[in-house]
């Protein structure tokens, strides 16, 4: 089970990008956020699972990706391991158009 830290600290960095500036007081709906775990961390999957139920977001919107758990990646795995399967998911299930945000979900590699 997520710590109470854990959850919190994952929602917060989500939720942050969520209050950046832009449009005034619009919210993202649910079928504008894509959703994107590491499959290899099962708090990241767990995390992410939870953060789809909350904000009543659909399944097709989960991308759970096998990559490092590790902070740093190499271009080339963070193409063949995120940016590929994400840019795929996007196309097969046609929801291209539709996405406004992917919220990366905690156990996600931070840096290139």
């Amino acid at each position: 089970m997520l710590s109470r830290k854990s959850l919190l600290v994952g929602l917060t960095i989500c939720l942050g990008f969520l209050a950046l500036p832009g449009t005034p007081a619009m919210a993202l709906g649910p079928d504008e956020i894509l959703v994107v775990a590491n499959s290899r961390s099962a708090k990241s999957v767990e995390l992410a699972r939870l953060y789809i139920k909350l904000r009543n977001i659909s399944e097709d919107r989960l991308v759970l990706v096998d990559t490092t758990k590790r902070q740093n990646i190499s271009r080339s795995d963070y193409e063949s391991q995120i940016l590929y399967p994400i840019a795929r998911h996007l196309v097969d299930k046609n929801l291209l158009e539709t996405t406004e945000c992917i919220c990366l979900i905690w156990g996600m590699p931070l840096k290139l």
